[in-house]
């Protein structure tokens, strides 16, 4: 490991036992005088080096989550268990340099020779394996040898004090053009650059021949169309090609033809089967669709080997030898086949390829039976197929599948028309965003290895990091869906979801006894992990810090969405309360599960500011104030302007240390996953502001850094925030240099930044809303969620927090300007009756059976708009994202506050008469009406 390794041993590793080192020549033990017999040996009597036992005593601690403060007793243990390790390889044939090697040591000469070969070590390495006890070095008693031992009173877990808050007094404006969105982030491509010319592949090239002589001769009258073609990986020998072309004609049968075109070397050969009714089916295909040397090999497969040939491309006569096949399948009728599933192996049979796109599953070429699609929409059927079916499903196939989707369906590489790669992206994140809340399901009849799970998060999150790289018009999208997906463990973490678990019980002699609460725990980790493991675990280290309090864990879980049911339905269900195990023992399980909790958060958690700091700290060169002063004040506490302002200079930094010209795919998925973590503390803090009595230069001050973290959060579609903030700056440096108009020039720059939020969320209820919709009745989600899933995403996002900072803002600047009495929300002239209430929540669920022109006195924004109402008028300043304010959008009617109460107690006065309501600009008027003017 590296040098850093050797500090951090000192401080918290399993250290060498304090009582004695042993360092025993090997013995061995002839089982027989006779010369001709092998003689046995005593593994635990191996010699090995001390530097490579502390060595690997360290990577044990590591893989154990670095447990802090750890006991001398569990330090000789696991010192013990460390040379116990490194012996029983010894003994097993490996070498000393071996073992050397592997940790980046220098070799030793003579080391290379393995001291045991031809030995019998079989039963030795048996008895070792169940022996640790001869290895562990007792540890002196506490105090010094020889003392009496006494019993001890249980260690009190004593909270660590929060760290202090302090000031942010750094400011910082960047060059708010520097943020502007460039072309290569149009939907437009032809608005943006040609992309850089890079290395192709040949069967990359052989893929946009237009003339490929594979493809089906043109019936007269009739029509070919490629379907789809996709060029696949094949771990390192070559690439495939896979071509799926749909032939009909006036009078005749649609016939489909798959062509597979690949330029490996070693010969190779199609193993495949026949779809019907399901994407995923294996049938055995009729004698009649067989190509040439196709044979039978099991009841649902048959096997063809490819046709070795050449290939030559038109534009440069540049020729390669390839491999082809062609498969032409009935695409109408009773015998309609709908696509092959397939893998691909060497003529030997000693090499398997799978689809590495897809977590190494069956290579897929389907076809959309004609009949088969409600939604018209490929990408939206495939996932429907998959999460609607009674068959099994996990989180792990879902992130496997969107890997596949995201691939074929939005990669420049596979899809070149920017709008379409954009409605796929997102599509995909709705499906995403609704697996992240829970409203479809985590596990159905399939167990899944935690390491499989991470493996295929990490992967997931890959595909989308890769698609910010290499598709800036697909930034926003991605940034989403990363907040939908934990971003998976490295080195291990996965694994150590499932080993941890089981150390911890053994090192705290807690049994694998399934009346106990952990235990039960223990077998749905070992099942399937999923997120909900975090709240679990938070929910435990709640429950033993309150000396046992079950009022603290069930609070926990409840807090995080998980009640006595959701408990209960897992696989491997958790039926009984956890358990103290005894006060001596409850310091040291705090400690394990707070380093637990770490490993938890790393697969599960992806935005868990902490760990992602951690994550990137050296990439960043260290930790900078401003991220310092975030780690610190996120919990609450100090100044929210201060805290806001350090939000934003972060944010800048990790924009400059790559996300603005992204290329790296993992280093840019680490700097997104604490850009989230970073917004998400940005968000909150503007929440805190709301509680804060500030005056108007400090509400200014923060209206500009929500305006310009919005523009952070954008980086795809950000002009017309981008051109707000440059104007609000303007308005700011007005009023410092005492123009009149300065609060005009500020209010008209609130107003341009109120529009473009307004836009903003009516562009992604109109892209994300049928997706919801369809998915959602597909799948038996609740008809709430389906009907608030757009207003969801925009109330949760960085644009609500700017809604609610301009919000605060407009009084104080229409009182600075002696502005007009409206804010127009919703602008729509109407006619109607007049009805006046005191508060729209009394009426909301009411169906009126004429136009109705609401006054309300009170309104909070969380109301429904009534049906059969026009318009609401009302007094209260009502956020633009506010849940009424988006359905009188939506619903084309007219939302106004007005701040001043006597103007407007004029038209609640006319209550029950007809009214004509006209706008005009920023202003409202009314006229009485007559009746026959109110349609009905």
């Amino acid at each position: 490991p590296p040098a850093r390794g050797a500090a951090a041993r000192e401080r918290r590793a399993p250290v060498a036992p304090l009582a004695h080192t042993r360092r025993a020549s090997v013995v061995a033990r002839a089982t027989s005088t006779g010369s001709d017999r092998v003689p046995d040996m005593d593994v635990s009597r191996v010699e090995i080096p001390e530097d490579l036992v502390g060595i690997r005593a360290y990577v044990r601690w590591e893989n154990a989550g670095m447990p802090e403060d750890t006991s001398p007793e569990w330090q000789a243990t696991e010192y013990a268990q460390a040379r116990l390790d490194l012996q029983t390889e010894v003994a097993a044939g490996v070498t000393l340099n071996d073992i050397r090697r592997r940790y980046n040591q220098e070799p030793v000469a003579g080391d290379d020779k393995n001291a045991y070969e031809g030995w019998d070590v079989s039963e030795a390495l048996a008895r070792a394996k169940k022996n640790l006890a001869n290895n562990v070095v007792e540890a002196p008693p506490r105090g010094g040898e020889g003392k009496e031992k006494r019993s001890a009173e249980p260690e009190e877990w004593i909270e660590p004090p929060p760290e202090e808050v302090g000031q942010y007094l750094e400011t910082h404006e960047r060059d708010a053009r520097a943020l502007m969105a460039g072309p290569e982030c149009a939907l437009d491509s032809s608005a943006a650059p040609p992309p850089k010319k890079e290395s192709v592949s040949f069967v990359s090239r052989w893929a946009d021949v237009d003339s490929d002589p594979a493809a089906p001769v043109v019936p007269a009258g009739g029509t070919c169309e490629l379907v789809r073609r996709r060029v696949y990986p094949l771990q390192g020998d070559g690439e495939l090609l896979v071509q799926m072309y749909e032939a009909s004609a006036p009078g005749a049968a649609t016939t489909r033809r798959v062509v597979f075109t690949t330029d490996a070397a070693d010969a190779l050969v199609l193993h495949w089967g026949v779809s019907r009714d399901e994407p995923d089916q294996w049938i055995l295909p009729s004698e009649a669709v067989w190509p040439r040397g196709t044979a039978p090999v099991s009841e649902i497969s048959v096997e063809t080997p490819l046709v070795p040939g050449e290939a030559c491309l038109d534009a440069d006569g540049e020729c390669a030898t390839v491999q082809t096949l062609t498969v032409d399948l009935p695409g109408a009728g009773a015998d309609e086949l709908t696509g092959v599933q397939f893998v691909l192996r060497d003529a030997a049979g000693d090499r398997w390829y799978k689809d590495s796109n897809n977590g190494s599953s069956n290579f897929r070429a389907n076809f959309v039976s004609k009949g088969a699609s409600e939604s018209g929409d490929e990408l939206l059927d495939a996932i429907v197929r998959a999460e609607a079916g009674g068959g099994w499903w996990t989180l792990m196939h879902r992130f496997n599948l969107a890997s596949s989707l995201l691939e074929e369906k939005c990669s420049p590489a596979n899809e070149r028309n920017r709008v379409a790669a954009y409605h796929a992206a997102s599509k995909a994140y709705v499906w995403l965003r609704y697996s992240a809340s829970r409203k479809l399901t985590w596990q159905r009849n399939y167990n899944v290895k935690p390491r499989e799970l991470s493996a295929a998060q990490s992967k997931l999150t890959r595909v989308v990091a890769g698609l910010y790289c290499a598709a800036p018009h697909l930034r926003d999208t991605a940034r989403l869906m990363l907040g939908t997906v934990g971003k998976g463990g490295g080195g291990g973490d996965g694994q150590a979801i499932r080993d941890e678990i089981l150390n911890i019980m053994h090192r705290n002699g807690i049994g694998e006894n399934k009346k106990y609460w952990m235990e039960q725990w223990h077998q749905k980790l070992h099942n399937n992990t999923t997120p909900d493991d975090i709240t679990i675990c938070e929910a435990y280290i709640a429950f033993l810090k309150a000396n046992g309090d079950l009022g603290e864990y069930w609070r926990v879980l409840n807090e995080g969405g998980i009640d006595r049911a959701q408990l209960e339905s897992y696989e491997r269900p958790v039926v009984t309360e956890p358990i103290t195990h005894g006060a001596e023992k409850k310091v040291a399980l705090i400690k394990d599960f707070n380093n637990y909790l770490a490993i938890l958060k790393r697969v599960h958690s992806g935005a868990d500011l902490v760990e992602c700091i951690r994550a990137c700290a050296k990439g960043l060169g260290g930790v900078s104030p401003a991220l310092n002063y975030v780690r610190v004040a996120q919990r609450g506490g100090g100044d929210p302007n201060q805290l806001l302002s350090a939000c934003v200079e972060a944010r800048h930094q990790l924009r400059d240390a790559g996300l603005k010209e992204a290329s790296d795919e993992e280093w840019t998925r680490q700097l997104l996953y604490l850009d989230l973590a970073v917004d998400d503390v940005a968000r909150r803090a503007v929440e805190r502001a709301g509680e804060c009595k500030y005056n108007l230069d400090d509400q200014m001050r923060c209206a500009g850094l929500v305006l310009e973290n919005l523009a952070l959060s954008l980086p795809s579609s950000n002009q017309d925030v981008v051109l707000s903030l440059q104007d609000w700056r303007l308005a700011v440096k007005a009023r410092q240099e005492g123009d009149s108009q300065w609060a005009l020039r500020a209010k008209a720059a609130m107003d341009r930044a109120r529009l473009a939020i307004a836009r903003h969320a009516d562009i992604l209820a109109e892209e994300m809303q049928p997706a919801a919709k369809y998915i959602g009745e597909a799948c038996d989600i609740e008809q709430w969620s389906v009907d608030l899933f757009s207003e969801e995403v925009i109330r949760g996002g960085p644009a609500f927090a700017l809604s609610l900072a301009l919000t605060r803002l407009d009084p104080l600047l229409r009182a600075e300007a002696d502005m007009g009495a409206w804010q127009i929300i919703s602008p729509k002239s109407v006619v109607g009756y007049v009805m006046h209430v005191d508060d729209l929540h009394k009426v909301m669920n009411d169906v009126f059976d004429r136009p109705t022109i609401i006054v309300a006195d009170k309104v909070g924004g969380d109301e429904e708009f009534p049906a059969g109402a026009v318009a609401v008028l009302t007094t209260c300043s009502v956020d633009v994202l506010s849940h009424t304010a988006v359905r009188a959008r939506n619903g084309g009617a007219l939302f106004a506050t007005c701040y001043e109460p006597e103007l407007l107690a004029q038209l609640a006065g006319m209550d029950g008469a007809a009214a004509a309501v006209d706008v005009a600009g920023d202003s409202v008027a009314w006229r009485a009406s007559d009746a026959a003017d109110v349609a009905v």
